[in-house]
């Protein structure tokens, strides 16, 4: 398994969440994003796609069709779920 590569990116915020986001981390250290790569937001584990200017949007019905039961995509969605849920334990103790 490769290092997380972080890349800076433009502020944006989760279109359902509304957390600030300006930088992307690849888990499998070959992709820096790119428009129309997909997005995790880390506060709400909203999926999202990056546009032309790499701010992050809602994917269009045909996107969401392209990355509907995506593995690697639903890995992240789970490993970010499990981020959320440890932050939200560990701040009730």
């Amino acid at each position: 398994m490769s290092d997380p590569i972080t890349t800076q990116l433009p502020e944006s915020y989760c279109t359902n969440c509304g957390h600030m986001v300006d930088a992307a981390t690849s888990h499998d250290g070959n992709e820096t994003p790119t428009s129309g790569c997909t997005g995790v937001c880390i506060n709400c584990a909203h999926v999202m796609v990056y546009g032309d200017d790499m701010i992050l949007r809602e994917p269009t019905d045909q996107e969401y069709k392209e990355i509907a039961g995506n593995p690697n995509l639903i890995k992240v969605v789970t490993a970010v779920a499990v981020l959320i849920r440890m932050r939200e334990t560990e701040g009730k103790g």
